[in-house]
């Protein structure tokens, strides 16, 4: 078993000395392809998972790059949308970045926001380029005040 592992070791030692320059080159292909094609990668918290209608719905997000999880400056709006049961946009916050964090809040109009399961997406302009797959989706109920 012993000699198994140092074979192995000495495998993998070998072929990464061999190909310590493929590997170099592959590293500057991926911080190319990093530096002019970034991705955005968004997080939203919100101050309750349950919200009554006339409620606040008071949020915070992040938006930071993929590879490295270090905030983003390209983007300076998150785009908050609050999408119904029946798949239509009820209400859309554009929120401004300040000092690396976006903080806003979607007011629950009881005459117009009705009971029932809600979808918060987030997202930025520069996150819309690459598809819906990207954003930020998160579902919130409302309940009627009794």
């Amino acid at each position: 078993m012993k000699k198994c592992l140092i074979y192995l070791l000495l495998t993998i030692f070998c072929f990464t000395l061999c190909h310590a320059q493929d590997f170099s080159q592959l590293k500057q292909n991926l911080d190319w392809q990093v530096y002019n094609y970034p991705q955005e990668k968004i997080h939203v918290m919100t101050d309750k998972p349950y919200y009554i209608t006339g409620d606040t719905i008071w949020l915070r997000a992040f938006v930071v790059n993929v590879v490295n999880n270090q905030p983003v400056d390209a983007s300076k709006f998150v785009y908050v949308e609050l999408i119904s049961p029946m798949n239509t946009v009820d209400m859309r916050v554009k929120i401004k970045e300040r000092d690396g964090v976006f903080k806003g809040y979607l007011p629950l109009d009881p005459t117009k926001i009705a009971e029932g399961e809600y979808t918060l997406t987030a997202y930025t302009m520069f996150m819309q380029n690459q598809g819906e797959q990207y954003f930020f989706k998160k579902t919130k109920t409302t309940r009627a005040l009794k």
